[in-house]
């Protein structure tokens, strides 16, 4: 093996290293000199000095342009245009829109019943009581004024009382005649417009006979009306044959919106 095929020793090795990291003969460390490394350190420097002054200004300039009450985009100005969603409870199931159960096999409708439990133990009184700010208010009264801080207070006994929707019997699943809770989205500032007549009702729903007002939850003035429709024919076939029970009758007070 010729000298210039052999390994290099230990000691080569860490003179190498030793002469990267500090080369007298040219005074360089690391493989720079002192004027390379206060260019580079000062090209580093003066970008992320930059970048920070940017970030900071971007700061500054996102928090002069938030409010600590209202939301820049809020009624007609916002993605939802002042129109609120109306909620279901208990959710579907991810895949579908129905509620599927079978009436007598409790497996089937229990994580409905679950979700309805969870979802109206937030207005019973023991939770209502911890810390929260309520107030009494009078459902469907047109002289009733809203407070515009405080919510009010729901007596789950006084609202579910004949409806049959109670924890004791399922909610009405095991009897074959579910119920669903209508919940309407809060939106900032919005304030609903009632219709003052029946009539006026029907003429913007398109609404031409009597037969059409059976699923309809209204009360003129005083609350945001409700109707429920089938999807397709064999929904509305359904819906003539069961029917759906509404409760109140009068819809959803606009003092809870």
């Amino acid at each position: 093996m010729s000298a210039a095929n052999k390994p290099q020793s230990q000691s080569t090795v860490f003179e190498s290293f030793s002469k990267f990291v500090w080369n007298s003969s040219d005074q360089s460390f690391c493989g720079r000199t002192g004027f390379s490394w206060l260019l580079i350190c000062g090209f580093y420097f003066c970008l992320y000095a930059f970048l920070s002054i940017f970030f900071v200004i971007c700061l500054i300039v996102f928090f002069e342009n938030l409010d600590n009450t209202t939301p820049k985009w809020f009624g007609t100005s916002s993605l939802t245009l002042g129109n609120p969603g109306l909620g279901l409870r208990p959710l579907p199931r991810h895949d579908s829109t129905l509620i599927r159960f079978e009436q007598g096999k409790p497996s089937s409708y229990k994580p409905y019943t679950d979700h309805l439990e969870a979802f109206l133990l937030s207005y019973e009184d023991d939770v209502l009581q911890a810390g929260r700010d309520l107030t009494e208010c009078t459902f469907f009264s047109k002289s009733f004024t809203k407070s515009d801080t405080k919510a009010c207070r729901i007596d789950l006994d006084n609202v579910l009382a004949g409806t049959g929707c109670t924890k004791n019997n399922d909610f009405g699943y095991e009897d074959g005649q579910p119920c669903l809770l209508l919940k309407m989205n809060k939106i900032f500032a919005f304030v609903p417009e009632p219709y003052e007549t029946l009539d006026e009702l029907k003429t913007d729903m398109g609404m031409k006979t009597d037969e059409d007002l059976r699923f309809l939850a209204f009360s003129p003035n005083v609350s945001v009306g409700v109707s429920c429709e089938g999807q397709n024919a064999a929904d509305r076939e359904n819906l003539a044959d069961g029917g759906i029970e509404f409760h109140p009758p009068q819809g959803i007070p606009t003092v809870l919106t």
